[in-house]
C-alpha cells in the first residue's frame, strides 16, 4: 500500500489507517455522516417472519467463509436447533413492532483486496470486501426471497443478473 505521494507505507498499522482512510472517503462520500436507524412509528410486518423462513435462508449460507465483526461462523448458525430460528424470527418481529435497533445486522468488516492484474501499491488498485455477520444475511436471504417473484415480473428478459437462478454471464 502506497501513500498519496505514492511511496510505500512500512507498517501494518500504517497501511490499514490509510486504506481505512480511503475506503472511508470513497464510500460516504456525498451521504450524510452517521446514517440513522429507521425511525417511524413501531408497526408489525403484516406478514411476519416464520422459523421456517429464518431455517431456509440459514441453509443457504455458505459454509468455510470469513465471519462478521460477531465472529460467528456460518457454520454453527446453518446446524442450529430449531429453537435458534424461532427466536431469530421473534427477534426480527419485535424489531419492527417496537421499533428496536438490532445492531448485529448494522455491522460489517471492510477488508481490501488486490484487484487482480493491477499493480501492487496504489489504493485504487484494492477492492472493498465487507464481511457481514450471519443474521444480516440471513435477513437479506428472507427479504429477497419474499420480493424474488415480483423482481423475476418487473425485470426484462435481458436482465439475468437479478433473476432467481441466473447470472450476469447468461
Amino acid at each position: 500500500v502506497n501513500d498519496i505521494n505514492n511511496n510505500p507505507i512500512g507498517t501494518d498499522l500504517g497501511k490499514a489507517n490509510t486504506a481505512k482512510s480511503f475506503f472511508e472517503k470513497q464510500l460516504t462520500e456525498g451521504v450524510e455522516a452517521g446514517l440513522q436507524p429507521f425511525t417511524c412509528d413501531p408497526k408489525p410486518l403484516d406478514n411476519p417472519i416464520t422459523p421456517v423462513e429464518v431455517e431456509l435462508a440459514a441453509s443457504k449460507l455458505k459454509s468455510n467463509r470469513a465471519s462478521g465483526p460477531d465472529n460467528l461462523q456460518n457454520e454453527l448458525i446453518k446446524y442450529a436447533h430449531p429453537i435458534t430460528f424461532e427466536k431469530y424470527a421473534e427477534a426480527i418481529n419485535e424489531s419492527f413492532s417496537g421499533n428496536k435497533y438490532i445492531s448485529s445486522i448494522g455491522q460489517g468488516i471492510v477488508t481490501p483486496l488486490q484487484k487482480p492484474g493491477q499493480p501492487k501499491g496504489p489504493l485504487t488498485s484494492l477492492r472493498p470486501l465487507t464481511l457481514l455477520n450471519g443474521s444480516r444475511k440471513m435477513l437479506t436471504q428472507i427479504a429477497l426471497k419474499r420480493v424474488e417473484s415480483r423482481i423475476d415480473n418487473y425485470t426484462m428478459p435481458w436482465q439475468s443478473a437479478y433473476k432467481r437462478g441466473r447470472s450476469c454471464s447468461d
